[in-house]
């Protein structure tokens, strides 16, 4: 077509039309962003108050990570109407499943069997992008795990896992991570599906030690090496990337860095892998404290995401990179946990329920909430006498013996009065590092700061056995109540003065101090006798 006047009025009004689409697409893309932000808020509140009231819940938080996803890809009327049947589901009620009663193992077994997908295999709503299927899928499983071990039975699930079909060969795998793991500015805004993918190998070696399904070694190959590459040399982290230049997002994510990890170190630090040794540890150490040190946001649904990445944090750092963090480094992260364990009880424990909740200042506690607090008493070393002092090293002093003519609670000012004593445990006989066993009592010498972990965890129980919740999104009561079975603290009185009356017709008395990380700072011994 030659180069005319009116050729050039054609192409001028084609660019400006062009312009105008892309304008539109910007403004529809920061108004859905707007509008999801907002309706997301109420959603998860609304969550929690059903899962209190003992709603199953478990694909909740995924069905949410497909909305945005479908909100990133332009496809805004899916996400929208993902986004609305949710809310609708939340407020009514009507299509959500509250857990029944169960009289036997065997009916709670059954009944959990029945919630898996016939049509994917999945323990999620068909319709669903597939890396959505990943989470719900691996946390039922361990579940019906723990449920088939109750019954009695052998492990066994309806179906067959049939969604790992659209991904079954090296290729379709890797155009799968790659397609989950690219974003744009909107997806951005939310929780990406790296979370999900950063699962997938967990939910592998799930069903391979389980017999449900096995995968070929190349296949298996295929998806150490795509994660190897993808970690970043300059953050040490993994994370999502900009589907446009194929950098990371603000330089990965400590959440899915955590999940990741995994893959190529063992609880101790050790390469799982000859080929694939961790690397670039110093790294992941300074970006893991960069991110512990940001300051707690003011918004309610920031501060939710800003404790989860907390928790997963400290644990990365205690469970996987330790032995790599030096003593300069040891003493910021303390000084960090110090302070987070002060604002988890401060704004998640729910005095009423003897519990934790998920969200900050909510009125009920729950699964998830609570389970992610026993998780931190986990990584400090508090359930693992081994754990917390390859983490702390030696931090006890011994006061020595100390003779009374009577065991009241005044004779333990020298223990009281150590600096950094929080709470203190009474025991007729020596501990020996098992410090959450067998304890007469617990006193608190001022107004605890943190609760005691032997008091938390007796009310963590108590809460547990008597709450209508079974599960929560990830979380379920036979968890917590297991974990806190294997650590073998027994429920203890709160001891007060004047109500010392255990104490009484004992001869021989070992008192511990205990600072709020949960770590013995002193002992001491008392006998009756002049």
């Amino acid at each position: 077509m030659p180069h005319t006047a009116k050729s050039h009025t054609v192409l001028k009004y084609t660019a400006f039309i062009l312009t105008g689409v892309v304008l539109l697409l910007l403004v529809a893309g920061g108004y859905a962003a707007y509008r999801t932000k907002s309706q997301v808020g109420t959603i998860f509140r609304l969550n929690e108050a059903r899962k209190a009231e003992g709603y199953y819940l478990s694909e909740f938080e995924f069905q949410m990570l497909g909305a945005a996803y479908h909100l990133d890809q332009g496809n805004y009327l899916t996400a929208f109407s993902i986004l609305d049947a949710l809310e609708h589901q939340l407020e009514t009620g009507r299509g959500l499943i509250k857990t029944p009663k169960f009289d036997t193992a065997k009916q709670k077994l059954e009944f959990y069997r029945s919630l898996q997908n016939p049509e994917t295999g999945a323990f999620m709503t068909s319709g669903f992008p597939l890396f959505t299927y990943i989470g719900p899928t691996a946390n039922m499983i361990e579940f019906i795990e723990d449920l088939s071990r109750e019954a009695g039975e052998q492990f066994a699930l309806n179906h067959n896992l049939a969604f790992f079909d659209d991904i079954d060969t090296p290729e379709k795998l890797r155009a799968f991570l790659d397609d989950a793991s690219h974003v744009g500015r909107v997806g951005a805004m939310f929780k990406t599906p790296y979370v999900c993918v950063a699962e997938l190998n967990a939910l592998v070696e799930q069903c391979e030690r389980l017999g449900i399904r096995s995968f070929a070694p190349e296949w298996k190959q295929a998806l150490y090496g795509w994660f190897y590459e993808d970690q970043s040399p300059e953050t040490g982290l993994w994370g999502s990337r900009w589907r446009g230049d194929n950098t990371q997002v603000d330089g990965g994510s400590l959440t899915d860095s955590e999940k990741v990890i995994k893959m190529f170190v063992d609880f101790e630090g050790n390469d799982l892998h000859a080929e694939y040794p961790l690397r670039h540890h110093q790294q992941l150490i300074r970006s893991a404290l960069d991110c512990l040190s940001t300051p707690q946001p003011d918004d309610l649904d920031e501060l939710h995401e800003w404790i989860m990445i907390n928790d997963r944090g400290f644990r990365f750092l205690t469970r996987y990179l330790w032995r790599h963090v030096s003593a300069q480094d040891r003493t910021e992260a303390e000084k960090l946990m110090e302070a987070f364990i002060r604002f988890r009880f401060d704004n998640y424990y729910v005095a009423e329920d003897g519990a934790f909740s998920l969200y900050p200042e909510a009125k009920r506690a729950d699964m998830d909430g609570t389970g992610e607090a026993y998780g931190m008493l986990q990584y400090l070393g508090v359930t693992s006498p081994q754990k917390q002092e390859k983490i702390w090293g030696q931090t006890m002093v011994n006061l020595g013996k100390e003779k009374t003519a009577a065991f009241t609670l005044d004779r333990l000012a020298p223990v009281a009065q150590m600096a950094g004593v929080n709470s203190v445990r009474l025991y007729a006989a020596n501990p020996q590092g098992r410090y959450l066993e067998n304890v007469l009592g617990v006193w608190y010498p001022q107004q605890p700061q943190v609760l005691d972990a032997v008091d938390v965890l007796a009310r963590i129980r108590a809460w547990a056995e008597k709450t209508p919740q079974d599960m929560g999104n990830w979380v379920t009561r036979e968890s917590v109540l297991n974990w806190i079975g294997q650590t073998r603290a027994a429920a203890a009185p709160v001891l007060e003065k004047g109500n010392e009356t255990i104490l009484k017709g004992r001869q021989t008395m070992f008192a511990m101090g205990f600072d709020i990380l949960q770590r013995p700072r002193c002992r001491m011994t008392l006998e009756i006798g002049d």
